[in-house]
């Protein structure tokens, strides 16, 4: 069921809303899977919020800028740089559908760097890992077999 936002503003403002929610909708018929919407819903719901705020009420009135400045506000919140780099993908997909659907003449996210992501090594297995995942296997059963000859390499 798509969900419907409620923003404070004069209904002839509603334009960014309904975008929002033309979108979400899309995204629905997508198929798109409920934690997937979900967070479309989290991310974007207050962004567009945080722009109607600044008196941005249409699509076009997006910029690089406002992007900037939503991202530069969450890493002033210490969020880690995974959360900021999937409201970055949010965002991106949502300019990209609105540029498609030619709600805006301009992607503006075009212009907006992604977030950089820390390189993390996963620490290597201990051996008690790698006998836990070998007892796991049943050797019995073809499946199990071939894990088992998984985990031996």
């Amino acid at each position: 069921m798509a969900e419907r936002i409620t923003l404070q503003t004069e209904p002839e403002r509603d334009r960014l809303a309904a975008v929002y929610e033309a979108f979400m909708l899309s995204r629905e018929a997508m198929l798109c899977t409920p934690s997937t919407l979900a967070l479309y819903r989290h991310i974007l719901r207050p962004f567009v919020v945080e722009l109607t705020a600044q008196g941005v009420h249409e699509p076009g009135g997006i910029t690089a800028h406002h992007i900037r400045a939503h991202l530069v506000g969450l890493q002033r919140r210490g969020l880690m740089d995974t959360t900021q780099h999937a409201h970055a993908r949010a965002i991106k997909t949502w300019c990209r559908w609105m540029w498609n659907e030619g709600d805006i003449a301009d992607n503006p996210m075009r212009r907006v760097a992604m977030p950089r992501l820390e390189q993390r090594i996963q620490p290597p297995f201990t051996t008690e890992d790698v006998y836990r995942l070998l007892s796991a296997c049943d050797r019995q059963e073809p499946i199990g077999a071939r894990n088992y000859a998984i985990v031996l390499t």
